[in-house]
């Protein structure tokens, strides 16, 4: 057996022929062993430098082509072109890396690479799965490497994720960080981030999925990985292929427990759509560390109960007055208690018939929601929705949701300073709209229907309805506009920010026939203007961070909070415009 220290020892001397690898891996001769050594603290060293450089590429294509695999470089100042002995390995369910049994050719100055031949004895067209993952690593003949997740759609294997160090720690500033500002005055600001510290390594799992059950249509999922004694929790991405998943996390080198979720998603030629989960605790254990990054693991088959059928009956359908030209898109929904099994269908309603629909579900307890909305295209459009809850309901069984007789809720959005805006963004084209949603309680306090009417651009009268005899409170999300619009179509400075109004009045407004609830915008103090700069440990702007500002100080915003967002420029620099307050809240998000 060979020492793992001479199997690097053995790649090395590979360049300088067979007669060296046979004698540096035979015992007994002192020179040699010598040899060896200063061998051995070579590659200790080409490694570790290696790893902190970066590898080839930015690859911005990865075709199938040629018979076989095409990748090129982007040009920039960042690139690294292919030179010396360059390799070309794939990697499967086993995450293990398997080289192409034919030497890659690169031409075009570097900047090309062409490999053909078979992965493991399978040709290339049926190794690149169609819809699946796999990776690809490519590695230079000094020894930089750049390991390309990779996802096959037609003839292109799109790329999902790229590290071009995959064997050097991770360091890292990205977070979010707060800190508090005075807006009483304009000002200036300059928020530093943190010195970047080692987050851990790139560790790829790859997830080998669990086949579909029968008559599922897709599948998604997400790993967790927990540090041992019950630490911090990290999370992947949820992802959806067919049969192969590479899950990246950022870890500290430690102990792992590795947990899975696998929804499996269903269809029916009704129109209802089905998500029903399986949770897979501890389905591995894994040790991180420099030299140990790369995990395969196997989820076990989807263990739901099987799916049966299930009536949902809507009926007294007249209290939302449903007529061929006035129609009511009815959503009827179901959510299990356990928060694994979710089930939705749609339908456009035209009369008041009661409305039977047949949906999938397994055994278990539910809430139904029925929504009832009426959209609105109109710029200067309504858009409203009801929303009835029925908590409890234990299924299979038959499920029947009678709307109770429903009153009219009035209102009006009412703007005394002319806070709110109105016109269409002249460079998305997006126009403002504003919410008001209403809670209708029973005499016991107890919710018993919600409603929202959506108010673009001008509009500001709104018609909800409730169940009669409850108590409706109103409250909102709108938009505010802040001074003259902006000038340029990046988002460096804001113009406009949200509002949130809290439900009043406090007590309520007793509706049995029929009740008006206005929802009125506080009159907001004067603008000010904050700006500032994003800086890294060094003093070196950061661009495309999210710096938000949430304010809620009561002696000046009348109860309400209000939130405004921007992205800094190339330099790192951002304007927020804000109503005047003691104190906002700013938070950076930098990744």
């Amino acid at each position: 057996m060979i020492p793992a220290g001479a199997r690097v020892a053995k790649d090395i001397f590979r360049t300088m022929g067979t007669t060296q690898i046979s004698l540096a891996t035979r015992a007994g001769r002192p020179a040699l062993l010598l040899l060896f050594a200063v061998a051995l603290g070579l590659a200790s060293a080409t490694a570790a430098s290696a790893k902190d450089r970066p590898g080839p590429g930015p690859f911005n294509t990865v075709l199938l082509a040629d018979g076989g695999i095409v990748m090129r470089v982007a040009a920039g100042a960042s690139s690294v072109e292919l030179t010396g002995a360059v390799a070309v390995s794939a990697a499967g369910a086993s995450g293990e890396w398997i080289p192409f049994d034919q030497k890659p050719v690169v031409d075009d100055g570097g900047s090309r690479l062409v490999v053909r031949g078979t992965v493991g004895g399978v040709p290339v067209d049926e190794y690149f799965v169609q819809g699946d993952q796999r990776r690809l690593l490519v590695r230079n003949g000094d020894g930089r490497t750049t390991e390309l997740d990779v996802l096959r759609f037609g003839d292109s294997l799109l790329i999902i994720s790229a590290n071009r160090r995959p064997g050097a720690p991770v360091r890292s500033a990205a977070g979010t960080y707060e800190r508090e500002v005075d807006a009483l005055a304009d000002g200036a600001v300059t928020v530093r981030l943190p010195t970047q510290t080692t987050a851990g390594y790139d560790v790829v799992v790859a997830a080998t999925l669990p086949d579909l059950p029968e008559f599922a249509l897709g599948q998604t999922i997400s790993v967790t990985a927990t540090e041992a004694g019950g630490g911090r929790t990290y999370f992947a991405g949820t992802f959806g292929t067919l049969h192969v998943a590479f899950a990246h996390f950022t870890l500290p080198e430690g102990t792992y427990t590795l947990s899975a979720r696998a929804s499996a998603t269903y269809g029916d030629i009704y129109g209802a759509t089905t998500t029903v989960a399986s949770q897979f605790d501890s389905v591995a254990s894994i040790d991180v560390a420099r030299d140990r990054r790369i995990f395969a693991v196997t989820l076990p088959p989807h263990h739901a109960p099987p799916i049966q059928e299930v009536d949902v009956v809507v009926d007294n359908l007249a209290e939302l007055s449903p007529t061929f030209g006035s129609r009511v898109q009815v959503r009827v929904s179901l959510l299990s208690t356990d928060g694994l099994v979710s089930s939705f269908t749609t339908r456009d309603v035209g009369d008041p018939d009661p409305l039977t629909v047949l949906m999938p579900a397994v055994e278990g307890e539910y809430t139904v929601i029925v929504d009832a909305g009426r959209p609105s295209s109109d710029a200067n459009g309504v858009s409203t929705n009801l929303e009835l809850r029925l908590d409890g309901q234990r299924l299979p069984g038959p499920v029947r949701v009678t709307i109770p007789p429903l009153v009219r809720v009035s209102g009006t959005l009412r703007d005394p300073g002319f806070e709110l805006a109105s016109s269409p963004d002249p460079y998305s084209g997006i126009t403002p709209t504003h919410v008001v949603s209403t809670t209708a309680t029973n005499g016991g306090g107890a919710a018993t229907a919600s409603a929202s009417a959506y108010l673009k651009g001008f509009a500001r009268s709104y018609t909800l309805l409730a169940p009669a005899g409850s108590t409706v409170r109103a409250g909102g999300n709108v938009t505010i506009a802040l001074g003259r619009p902006r000038t340029e179509p990046d988002a460096f400075e804001n113009d406009t920010a949200g509002l949130r109004i809290d439900a009043a009045p406090p007590e309520g407004v007793a509706c049995d026939a029929g009740c008006t609830v206005d929802l009125a915008v506080p009159l907001l103090p004067e603008l000010v203007t904050i700006s500032g700069r994003l800086v890294d440990a060094k003093g070196k702007g950061v661009k495309s961070a999210s710096v938000g500002a949430y304010g809620d100080d009561p002696a000046s915003l009348g109860g309400a909070t209000v939130s405004a967002y921007v992205l800094t420029d190339p330099k790192g620099r951002f304007t927020l415009r804000l109503p005047r307050a003691s104190a906002y809240r700013l938070l950076v998000s930098a990744y």
